[in-house]
């Protein structure tokens, strides 16, 4: 498969931010709300990859990323995923507090990204006339 070279940045970028959540998860040293924020970035380069190897649009904020899944038939079936690791990042970035458990770090990496991760590539693995 030929990719257009920013869309293979994004999807390097999103593994690198998938590998490194992978490895707070297993360290005991590091909180894990700052996995929620890694894993969300994560998702947010595969969907841009998408977007921009499908339809050359670069999204500058959430809630116009957010608009993109909702709106876009490609994207549609992984907004709860998304969303999910939205709401989990905005809670580790804003509220001091929030604790999260294992369980709950596992689930965001394990389901939620992973899903996003797999509906992407297997987008971006079909070739679709623009």
């Amino acid at each position: 498969m030929t990719l257009k070279p920013e869309t293979r940045d994004y999807l390097d970028l999103a593994r690198e931010n998938r590998q490194q959540a992978a490895r707070l998860v297993a360290s005991n040293d590091v909180p894990h709300r700052w996995l929620a924020i890694v894993a969300f970035d994560s998702a947010c380069q595969f969907i841009q990859a998408l977007l921009w190897e499908r339809y050359s649009v670069r999204v500058s904020s959430s809630p116009q990323r957010l608009r993109e899944i909702e709106s876009n038939a490609d994207l549609v079936p992984i907004a709860a995923q998304y969303r999910h690791l939205y709401d989990i990042a905005e809670r580790a970035r804003e509220a001091p507090r929030y604790q999260f458990n294992d369980a709950l770090s596992r689930d965001l990496l394990d389901n939620d990204l992973a899903a996003i991760e797999t509906h992407i590539s297997a987008l971006l693995a079909t070739r679709r006339e623009r």
